[in-house]
């Protein structure tokens, strides 16, 4: 047997936690347009730009980021849109 250090198995990094990371994601989005939606429509439409971007998806990394940025573009849209109608 050799005198070589066995790593222990890496520990469980919650920053890619799927979960975690589209809560922390709907905050954020709520903070910013808490004005333009309730926090039930904001957190459905981010859960919805997941399964979206996630469909076929071979590497998942990324995802929670790609639904926060469409999630913020719809609500960017819908902002913009409310400013035009006042």
């Amino acid at each position: 047997m050799s005198d070589e250090h066995i790593a222990p198995p890496p520990q469980h990094d919650p920053t890619l936690d799927p979960d975690l990371a589209l809560q922390a994601a709907a905050r954020r989005l709520e903070q910013e347009y808490g004005d333009v939606a309730d926090e039930s429509t904001i957190e459905r439409a981010l859960h919805e730009s997941y399964e979206e971007v996630a469909e076929g998806a071979t590497v998942d990394t990324f995802l929670p980021l790609l639904a926060e940025r469409n999630t913020r573009e719809q609500l960017q849209d819908a902002a913009e849109a409310e400013r035009a109608e006042s």
